[in-house]
């Protein structure tokens, strides 16, 4: 079973290891449009099985997998439950994986992969993609409120009714990490023993963290660009012209930013040329978002 399996990713590349060996997979997950792309994907593999989870109103909570899948198949049960960047998102994680345990047959493993858990053993200089949204926010209104160039957008800031809304879309979305050792406990409560814990740093260049927070522009900063779910208008399009310091060459670019594929993983601040590290605070700052806007380049 892959839990929040999404489009199939996973079960696609675990088809290409097993060649025609007859495997049941099992895709779950929330989204109805993830399933339809799956559906396309798989609709001639046999071996492939797709669960919609719903939403239930009355409990405020998703359908668990017992729910979902036949009592036949929970009766004879998985060999295996993997879950790939999603465990930070469950919202009542306790019995989510309780109903894993379920679902598992005695023998049975649960492999669990995220790129927002916070790893003790992470350098100075390592982050967790997720949070850099909240660097982004700290050096965007402290330029709005220093910098003449965005003077147009501190009545934004002074809007403190608006504002909080918009923080909250983005804290939805970009929930606070929580420490391995968390999901470890929560794992071991759920009858669920933890065999094995390994952590590992994933490089990701600029341009890889620009897809990432491009796919996400509304709760990232969308104070400024505006959001039609908050303030009931499309958000502006607009075009803006800078420079980067070094060279002194503007470029153009928009600030409309399309959906992209997301990137999950940490990133090293070591990809900077030498001389954006040895810049003080305050001009660290302006380049860094600089640097964002201009769509990850230097």
């Amino acid at each position: 079973m892959d839990y929040s399996g999404g489009t199939g990713i996973l079960i696609n590349r675990l088809r290409l290891r097993i060649f025609d060996r007859q495997v049941g997979m099992l895709i779950v997950d929330s989204s109805p449009k993830f399933l339809r792309v799956a559906l396309e994907h798989f609709r001639d593999d046999p071996r492939v099985a797709l669960r919609l989870i719903r939403w239930l109103k009355d409990r405020r909570r998703l359908q668990y997998v017992d729910e979902v899948v036949e009592p036949e198949v929970m009766e004879r049960g998985f060999d295996a439950i993997v879950s790939t960047n999603a465990i930070h998102l469950y919202g009542d994680l306790a019995d989510t994986l309780r109903s894993w345990e379920r679902a598992l047959k005695p023998s049975g493993l649960v492999f669990v992969n995220s790129g927002n858990i916070r790893n003790p053993q992470a350098g100075p200089n390592e982050w967790i993609l997720d949070e850099t949204v909240y660097v982004i926010h700290e050096i965007a209104t402290g330029l709005v409120r220093t910098d003449p160039r965005y003077s147009e957008y501190r009545s934004a800031l002074d809007d403190g009714e608006r504002m909080a809304k918009h923080l909250a879309v983005r804290d939805r979305v970009f929930l606070a990490p929580r420490p391995v050792q968390f999901y470890v406990d929560e794992l071991n409560r759920a009858g669920l023993l933890v065999e094995e814990v390994t952590q590992s740093t994933i490089e990701a260049n600029v341009d890889d963290w620009f897809e990432f927070m491009k796919a996400y522009h509304e709760p990232l900063l969308g104070w400024i660009g505006g959001s039609a779910k908050i303030d009931g208008r499309p958000r502006r399009k607009r075009r803006w012209q800078t420079g980067w310091p070094s060279s002194g060459t503007p470029w153009t670019f928009s600030s409309g930013a399309e959906r992209s594929s997301a990137v999950a993983g940490r990133t090293s601040a070591a990809a900077a040329p030498r001389w954006f590290n040895s810049l003080p605070p305050r001009a660290w700052g302006a380049l860094k978002l600089e640097c964002i806007q201009s769509g990850g380049r230097g």
